[in-house]
């Protein structure tokens, strides 16, 4: 066994030998520059208006369109289930590519359903305080299912058009 001098866990000529640094300093720059936030916590996107792990996993294409489920859903249910009421209450082809979003009665959970080429996606979400906003719609648009996964009520701007006098 061969002992490194610069901390951190070393490789020895055997494959699988192993051994640590015994100073305990450990490689903590290596560790901070492969995952951890700035400040050292473990966690990496805490920073307000950072990019966080949902920016790479729920990139839509313009294409994709996204129906809720408005009424309660039983969230046990799972793939053939949930398909089933895609078909059945919202009237939809679940193989058709296009999100499905269920919430439970405390509206405290939401569960999302995604076909894609081979296989459905099922992505499910539990908030800790608070509860998902309420909806008038069948259909949103993809911002609009961002804003709503990061707890934003969704509300939609009305424009007010005055009439202007005319003095004659």
């Amino acid at each position: 066994m061969r002992m490194g001098t610069a901390g951190g866990v070393h490789r020895s000529a055997i494959a699988d030998e192993r051994c640590e640094d015994v100073s305990g300093a450990g490689d903590r720059p290596a560790q901070r520059a492969s995952g951890a936030g700035a400040d050292g916590s473990r966690y990496r996107y805490a920073a307000a208006g950072a990019p966080g792990p949902a920016d790479d996993m729920l990139t839509l294409p313009a294409s994709v369109r996204v129906f809720v489920a408005r009424g309660a859903t039983d969230l046990r249910r799972s793939f053939d289930r949930l398909s089933a009421q895609v078909q059945e209450v919202l009237r939809q082809d679940p193989l058709s590519g296009h999100v499905f979003v269920f919430f439970n009665r405390p509206r405290n959970r939401v569960k999302l359903l995604v076909w894609e080429r081979d296989g459905f996606w099922l992505l499910y979400k539990r908030l800790e305080a608070g509860t998902f906003a309420a909806l008038e719609r069948d259909e949103i648009n993809a911002r609009e299912l961002y804003l709503l996964l990061e707890g934003i009520e969704v509300v939609r701007e009305r424009r007010r058009y005055t009439r202007l006098s005319v003095d004659v």
